[in-house]
């Protein structure tokens, strides 16, 4: 976790941003996990996430698994990539689907043959109502 990051483009940010690097080898990849929280109605889950201007080698995959509490895999939600080229992703997302259930959200980075230069933010991830 981290404030004041700059990502790619240039652009400085000062709220709380998730920094992840994804280990080396092929498949390497790191995962964080949210702690588990009830989804309410209008409940969404929010963030901005691209890669940091210091990872100008940056080209991940990127995912958002919703883990139902006592269920027993993880569904994937979202699943998108990363380049090093200026743009990044805002995502808005309804969690309507669990509402009245107990979920966790794990964000994941996986490198796309090496993680040299793969440094990824998730810009404030939040749930809201």
């Amino acid at each position: 976790r981290a404030e004041n990051v700059i990502f790619e483009g240039g652009y400085e940010e000062d709220e709380p941003t998730i920094i992840m690097q994804p280990s080396q080898g092929q498949g390497g990849f790191i995962e964080g996990y949210f702690a588990p929280f009830l989804v309410t109605e209008g409940n969404y889950f929010t963030t901005y996430v691209g890669c940091l201007d210091e990872g100008s080698f940056c080209d991940v995959s990127l995912s958002i698994y919703v883990q139902v509490v006592g269920e027993e895999a993880p569904e994937l939600y979202w699943e998108g990539g990363q380049v090093h080229d200026g743009e990044w992703d805002r995502l808005h997302m309804p969690l309507e689907k669990y509402r009245d259930k107990e979920i966790i959200l794990i964000l994941r980075v996986e490198n796309n043959g090496d993680s040299n230069g793969d440094i990824v933010g998730w810009l404030a991830p939040s749930v809201w109502h």
